[in-house]
């Protein structure tokens, strides 16, 4: 299996989970559900999120002048340094859940120019609040930070429901526009073979008779 097909796979399998923990919590709502569910949603989307910018990085490998070279360093989270004998070092920097969300979302849907991200509708915010609710659930320092609240799922339920119709909208609109190229395309194709077939009538009407 190629890298691809894996990471794809493997966010296919994350996405199961989080629907999977979200039907279990609807019919058995107890604390270990309720956070079963955010965890998953949560390690989902970290997913997602870097399985778009390797798609970033891949299309840009391929057609080359794309991305600065700032730009690809920043989707393959590196930074550089210089080593005391001259040597160039490249280090990991992995980038924060926004910075990540933010540049991921950009570069993935560049194309799409008709619809962008609403970050200042209130989804946004409760996406980052769900956040740290994950986190804190995740390194819980005492018992009682294991609980979530009824206000807290709803938030987290809040931000998952905004990120899930953002995400509709834009790979909506970057299938419309595919389909618009691809079609562009073919009528493009379609004109430069009436030509070729006109030119060549004509060449033929043009040559001199045979004997």
């Amino acid at each position: 299996m190629d890298d691809q097909a894996d990471t794809t796979a493997f966010i296919d399998m994350i996405e199961q989970d989080v629907d999977t923990a979200l039907e279990i919590l609807s019919k058995d709502d107890t604390p270990y559900n309720r956070r079963a569910f955010v965890r998953n949603y949560y390690s989902f989307l970290e997913g997602l999120l870097y399985f778009m910018r390797q798609e970033v990085i891949k299309k840009a490998m391929s057609t080359p002048g794309t991305l600065s070279v700032a730009e690809m360093a920043v989707l393959k989270e590196e930074t550089y340094s210089v080593a005391g004998k001259g040597k160039v070092l490249t280090q990991e920097k992995y980038l924060t859940f926004e910075q990540s969300f933010r540049i991921s979302f950009h570069y993935y849907f560049k194309d799409v120019d008709s619809v962008q991200v609403e970050y200042g509708n209130g989804g946004w915010e409760a996406l980052l609040e769900g956040l740290k609710i994950r986190n804190r659930i995740t390194h819980p320092k005492q018992g009682s930070q294991m609980n979530i609240t009824d206000e807290e799922l709803e938030r987290v339920k809040t931000g998952k429901k905004w990120c899930d119709s953002q995400l509709k909208l834009l790979c909506e609109e970057q299938r419309r526009l595919l389909q618009r190229q691809s079609q562009e395309l073919q009528r493009t194709s379609q004109e430069l073979q009436r030509q070729a077939a006109e030119a060549m009538e004509e060449s033929s009407e043009a040559a001199p008779p045979t004997n």
